[in-house]
């Protein structure tokens, strides 16, 4: 119905896989109760580069891996994750243009490459807000760091001559924005940084989850309103 509150999800993986054996895209709907989009942004699932059947064996193993994917796009100067935010404008666009959906749009960004949600909803003024789980709570921790885990598909040339994560943040108020859990360079939590980082934008919650929860229930919860 009309007050189903609607959700694009952006995972880590593969669309299927956050639809099946029980994972977060499926749990948002079936127990949280929203209507909630799942997508393949480019590089990822049916997006994925395809190979080449006369291409060089070289490739053979690599063209599918996303991970080399952006290292092809940033050598051409157009990086991958610019890209994978366009996806999530354009899906966005789609959904609006249903007619079996209604009202505002929440988008959600799971694991390392929620980036992308954060991005698409600076850039999209109709995006009711986003909530992000396990994202990396800033790039200059990224950039300082003497070793991460982080995957290196989050970045592109320039960005903090420009803007760390913080900055975007700030530019979607005053649309709320959920930080859970937010993640350190080597994947710990960063909850206290997050909150040191976040603490002056007021439209930005940090909230750890407690043990044992779902994190699906609090993420329906704030997409409810």
């Amino acid at each position: 119905g009309p007050s189903t509150p609607t959700v694009l999800y952006v995972g880590e993986g593969a669309a299927w896989s956050s639809t099946a054996e029980d994972a977060l895209a499926e749990r948002l709907c079936a127990r949280g109760g929203c209507r909630v989009a799942a997508i393949d942004v480019r590089g990822r699932g049916e997006c994925a580069m395809g190979f080449p059947p006369r291409g060089r064996a070289y490739f053979a193993g690599r063209m599918t891996d996303e991970a080399y994917l952006t290292w092809f796009t940033l050598m051409l100067g157009r990086p991958l994750l610019g890209g994978q935010v366009h996806d999530v404008l354009r899906t966005l666009e789609y959904l609006r243009s249903r007619t079996d959906i209604r009202g505002p749009i929440s988008l959600v960004g799971d694991g390392p490459h929620g980036v992308i949600a954060l991005y698409a909803a600076a850039l999209d003024q109709q995006v009711r807000g986003v909530a992000l789980r396990q994202v990396t709570a800033d790039y200059l921790s990224l950039a300082v760091a003497e070793r991460y885990s982080q995957p290196f598909g989050i970045y592109a040339y320039g960005l903090l001559r420009e803007f760390d994560l913080p900055d975007v943040a700030g530019a979607i108020g005053p649309r709320p924005v959920l930080l859970l859990d937010p993640a350190s360079p080597e994947g710990r939590p960063a909850d206290a940084e997050a909150r040191r980082l976040y603490g002056s934008v007021p439209h930005v919650t940090v909230r750890t989850a407690p043990a044992g929860e779902d994190p699906a229930g609090t993420l329906a919860a704030w997409a409810a309103g």
